[in-house]
């Protein structure tokens, strides 16, 4: 940086070589005194640039360069945020239909005349209805799913509510099949 009549200016110095012989000849020519040769550095020149209008171009380009990136990331976040609320919509949609489904389902279970309970592949409880809770006088935690077959049937053998027999054997018995 310097001062130059008032103004900063920023001064890049280039640097002048002699890269060709027309010109070493004619600087020999010009400087009889210089024995000028190929690649010799020859000189200099200088260029001045005033720092208030490279500041002002710069701060200009920058404000130009921050307003596109806004725009482009306020565009990309109003796609992402759409996109999201529409798929949050389609799943509020179908866990809406799925809760409608298994209430008619559960209505449909708990007015039966039979007791019914469907167990998975792990024996777990998946689902039981009213009436065999009640056939069996199983408590709240024993009608929940994921209850295990070897729990209810406990609780039948303790209470003397097992079909046949009511000793540990039959039970047993009845947790092998």
């Amino acid at each position: 940086l310097k001062e130059i009549d008032g103004r900063e200016v920023l001064r890049t110095v280039y640097p002048s070589y002699a890269s060709e012989q027309s010109c070493v000849d004619c600087h020999n020519k010009l400087q009889p005194n210089a024995q000028w040769r190929l690649n010799d550095l020859m000189g200099a020149f200088a260029i001045d640039i005033p720092v208030a209008t490279f500041l002002a171009t710069t701060k200009n380009q920058s404000y130009a360069v921050g307003a596109v990136l806004f725009l482009a990331l306020a565009g990309a976040g109003l796609g992402i945020s759409l996109l999201h609320f529409k798929q949050m919509r389609a799943r509020e949609s179908a866990s809406a239909q799925l809760h409608a489904q298994n209430s008619r389902f559960m209505t449909a279970l708990n007015n039966m005349s039979q007791g019914i309970c469907i167990f998975d592949a792990e024996r777990r409880l998946v689902v039981c209805n009213t009436i065999y809770a009640r056939l069996y006088s199983l408590p709240d935690e024993l009608t929940e799913p994921g209850a295990t077959h070897e729990a209810i049937i406990k609780h039948r053998v303790t209470h003397g509510i097992l079909a046949g027999e009511s000793s540990v054997a039959a039970a047993q018995k009845k947790l092998a099949s």
